[in-house]
């Protein structure tokens, strides 16, 4: 049997109830196998947009917008603070991963060295 851990312990995670997205999130713990928990995507029910606005045409354009992909919002007005609408803008156009070219073992390293891949930089790999 495992004992249960206390929540003071570094690396304690309690468990929750979380919704399934695609967004994996890499959780270790030293005495446990790699689990994958899942984090709220954007613009969902548990994590919605928020964002800060000046004035209201600037409010009804960030509700259009997230109306139109059905989208969660919350708009704060705010004159005297200066805009803040990052998670709008992170909705709209999120990261691509990075694509790096596949480098073949007897292809010339990338490195520029001027020697093979596999004598290189894909010894140790």
């Amino acid at each position: 049997m495992a004992r249960a851990r206390s929540p003071h312990v570094l690396g304690y995670c309690a468990p929750r109830v979380e919704a399934r997205v695609s967004v994996p999130i890499r959780i270790t713990d030293h005495n446990q196998p790699i689990t994958f928990k899942y984090m709220a995507r954007l613009g969902t029910e548990k994590k919605p947009i928020i964002v800060r606005v000046q004035t209201e045409d600037r409010g009804r354009y960030v509700a259009q917008k997230c109306a139109e992909r059905g989208w969660h919002y919350i708009i704060g007005f705010e004159p005297d603070v200066p805009e803040d609408i990052s998670h709008l803008e992170r909705a709209l156009n999120p990261p691509m991963p990075i694509q790096s070219a596949k480098v073949g073992r007897n292809d010339a390293c990338p490195c520029g060295s001027d020697r093979k891949f596999k004598k290189c930089c894909g010894l140790n790999s």
